[in-house]
């Protein structure tokens, strides 16, 4: 006869030593690859939460960053539209030096005189402004002379302005074509600046 019960027992052995060998690598393949990706997700939640609190850090200080930008805008602003020199008589210069070269550069006006006015205080800053009288001007030389002084930076404002036609002859006239520069212009034009010798005498 043969041991049926000896050939069973080592079959089970064998069945259980393979189920063993099953389960340890299923655990293996759990811990390397499932267990490996929790990791990764909680590493990224990590990382996202110190991203979140640095933009909730950034947001809480918005407002202040808005505020000084805002500020320094302002300052910007404002201090592009005075004049860069901070004394009445050298402000004055500057303003009349300004409105010469626009006036050379966009006409071929005579400019006959310039004519200082005092200077005008105001709070936080003075005025300065020049009267300008120029012959031998056309209607298109007056347009783009107007244009570029308004805008201009630092800041120029046309208070006044006069234009006269030159009287010349009929036949004059007829052998004239139509951009003829025959205008006579008087203008005021008025420029700002921080007036620091005002300012000291407070």
């Amino acid at each position: 006869m043969h041991n049926l019960s000896g050939h069973h027992n080592l079959d089970k052995v064998f069945a259980v030593s393979i189920l063993v060998a099953l389960i340890f690598f299923a655990y293996l393949l759990f811990t390397n690859v499932y267990l490996d990706g929790l990791r990764e997700i909680e590493s990224e939640i990590n990382l996202n939460r110190r991203k979140t609190g640095k933009v909730d850090s950034i947001l809480a200080n918005e407002k202040a960053y808005q505020e000084k930008i805002k500020k320094i805008q302002r300052e910007y602003s404002q201090s592009k539209q005075f004049l860069s020199n901070n004394q009445p008589s050298t402000a004055s210069s500057e303003l009349q030096n300004k409105i010469k070269k626009i006036i050379n550069t966009q006409s071929k006006a005579k400019i006959l005189t310039l004519k200082p006015y005092p200077v005008s205080r105001h709070d936080g800053y003075s005025e300065v402004s020049v009267e300008i009288r120029m012959k031998d001007v056309s209607h298109e030389e007056i347009q783009n002379m107007l244009y570029k002084i308004e805008g201009e930076l630092p800041l120029i404002i046309i208070r006044e302005i006069d234009i006269t036609r030159t009287q010349v002859s009929y036949k004059s006239i007829l052998g004239q074509r139509n951009d003829k520069r025959d205008l006579n212009i008087t203008l005021v034009a008025s420029g700002f600046f921080k007036d620091t010798s005002f300012q000291s005498k407070k």
